[in-house]
């Protein structure tokens, strides 16, 4: 490995995914699901999920979804938390990539087709041999279909306590914002995925829906780039940031393991010192103070090295794909 790579590999924060010493039943649940997981989220996404999950009683009280599938890691892994309260789980998706571009209430990074299998593959019938595999037929139900469309008819069989929304998309956002809002329990898990995204999509999806409902939700961060709302939460702190959000630090202070994860990489950093040593620190006293919403500005600031592997110009919008291999 040259030196260039081993050290973005020890910046921050790249070094915070690189940490392994979770909890043993964690490790059960998620450890082999690598593969199937899309990184860089994997594994903290999971280990806050069943953080939150194991607090709130959550496998007890209802239904899990995801709206948008991809690889199926996720759905696998809640399809494990769920399956001994014998408690269904419902994976949302096309099975075909990203139905349609991104639009005009968003910046041009997804293009129609994104997250598509490889030609001749099935990304159905993939996802339903994973199931099998890994003995989740009777938990997980794939539903397939653009719930962007206006003939999307899905009939819930009772309530959800867990929800994870992955669709990228303006659009497909709000649809799935749309069509579960009402299936959630009160003080039922609601995660949007790439709220933080450079697209805006998901983000402005999330502003719009509330707007309507006239809700003011508090966004609890959750490391990198996504977000979790607790339905029928009150914000504490009576300010919202400049642009009238409730954000809120709370997930990231008490997740000993994440603590640990940047500790360690604040003390690798100070060995050199490396670049990004002064984000890691401020990003640790971050955590070791009050916050208010206002602080999500300087969140995204101390990862601003992180955000500038996303943003796709227009120069390059043609050219790029995603392909789920």
């Amino acid at each position: 490995m040259n030196n260039n790579r081993l050290l973005q590999q020890i910046l921050f924060p790249n070094h915070i995914f690189t940490f392994d010493d979770f909890p043993s039943d964690f490790q059960e649940l998620a450890g082999d699901l690598r593969q199937l997981s899309c990184t860089p989220t994997y594994p903290w996404a999971q280990y806050f999920y069943f953080s939150l999950i194991k607090k709130h009683n959550l496998t007890d009280r209802g239904m899990a979804g995801e709206f948008g599938v991809a690889k199926g890691g996720m759905s696998h892994f809640l399809g494990r938390l769920f399956k001994p309260n014998h408690q269904k789980v419902y994976s949302f998706d096309t099975f075909k990539g990203a139905p349609f571009a991104s639009g005009p209430k968003e910046n041009p990074y997804y293009k129609k087709g994104d997250y598509q299998s490889l030609e001749g593959e099935s990304q159905l019938s993939q996802f339903q041999d994973a199931i099998k595999s890994f003995g989740l037929e009777e938990t997980i139900i794939p539903w397939m279909g653009d719930f962007s469309a206006a003939d999307f008819d899905f009939k819930a069989p009772g309530k959800f306590s867990f929800i994870h929304i992955d669709c990228n998309l303006y659009e497909s956002t709000k649809s799935a914002l749309d069509i579960v809002w009402d299936k959630v329990i009160d003080g039922g898990v609601i995660v949007l995925d790439e709220f933080f995204h450079s697209s805006l999509g998901v983000k402005n999806a999330a502003t719009q829906f509330f707007i309507n409902k006239g809700l003011h939700p508090v966004y609890h961060l959750v490391f990198p780039y996504s977000v979790v709302i607790i339905k029928g939460e009150v914000a504490q702190d009576p300010n919202p940031d400049i642009e009238g959000n409730f954000y809120d630090f709370d997930l990231m202070k008490e997740n000993h393991c994440f603590r640990d994860a940047l500790k360690i990489n604040v003390n690798v950093l100070e060995r050199g010192p490396f670049p990004t040593l002064e984000n890691a620190k401020l990003f640790l006293g971050l955590l070791n103070r009050p916050t208010t919403s206002h602080d999500v500005h300087l969140y995204l600031w101390l990862m601003r090295d992180f955000w500038n592997g996303f943003y796709q110009p227009l120069s390059k919008y043609e050219q790029r794909g995603i392909i789920t291999k």
